[in-house]
């Protein structure tokens, strides 16, 4: 049983030891020439919800800045490095999901739709949603 429950634990830390490494550098460079980087979202920093999966990411250079993008959902942020974008992305992810979730779908562009259907995939709440004082 105890051999069952290493490969897990050894999953676990390997996630938690390659989501420190961000603050280092991106994970993977897909081509060092271009600057362009691929990566994994593997928390989003946020209390109330938590990821199905990882978030894939690519990060590349924007003039003196970098964007990094979830080009599945289409959206996409900006910062004054690699880190710091990838940063401002999963912010903007957890902010995109709570905003969302209030709004009714039928009031949503196709676009919204999409970009609803593929955070549902990725991401869910961790706790109920709590009740403003009335």
């Amino acid at each position: 049983m105890t051999q069952n429950m290493e490969s897990p634990v050894q999953g676990i830390e390997a996630a938690v030891s390659a989501f420190a490494d961000l603050s280092k550098g991106p994970a993977f460079a897909a081509d060092p020439s271009t600057r362009v980087f691929t990566t994994f979202i593997v928390a989003l920093g946020n209390q109330e919800i938590s990821l199905r999966k990882p978030i894939p990411v690519t990060i590349f250079p924007d003039g003196d800045d970098f964007t990094a993008s979830f080009m599945d959902a289409n959206i996409s942020t900006g910062g004054g490095s690699p880190q710091e974008a990838l940063y401002n992305l999963q912010h903007l992810i957890a902010d995109f999901f709570l905003m969302d979730e209030d709004e009714p779908t039928m009031a949503l562009s196709e676009k919204m739709r999409h970009q609803r259907r593929v955070l549902a995939e990725c991401v869910c709440r961790t706790s109920l949603k709590t009740m403003p004082n009335e």
